[in-house]
């Protein structure tokens, strides 16, 4: 099974970020293995610091926290890699799913909120 892989608090990173508490329980419940990474180290661009919290592999595991730009997410995925986890979204999957919508051939569409 997957290690799921939670933010946690700004100011307490071995806290669960609040938003994420119930996915968290829900996912403990269901007997998943669970880790924190630090989502403000993440941002700051300390990606081994931020995950080193998380448990040394070989494992495999989901990134289930805030969005990130897609070289955060490519530095938190080498990170993790030296750890022996592989997030079971490469950096390129991530790229092409980070929030972007489709059109039915493919091609990113532009969203832009109503007035």
């Amino acid at each position: 099974m997957p290690l799921i892989l939670f933010p946690s608090e700004p100011f307490s990173p071995r806290s669960v970020d609040p938003d994420f508490e119930h996915e968290l329980a829900a996912a403990r419940q269901s007997g998943l293995s669970t880790a924190l990474v630090d989502h403000t180290r993440l941002l700051q661009g300390a990606a081994a610091e931020a995950v080193a919290r998380t448990p040394e592999g070989p494992a495999a595991a989901i990134y289930r926290g805030w969005m990130l730009t897609p070289d955060q997410y490519r530095s938190m995925h080498s990170a993790l890699g030296a750890r022996g986890i592989t997030l079971i979204n490469g950096p390129e999957a991530y790229r092409g799913a980070e929030g972007r919508a489709r059109d039915p051939d493919g091609r990113n569409v532009e969203l832009t909120a109503a007035r």
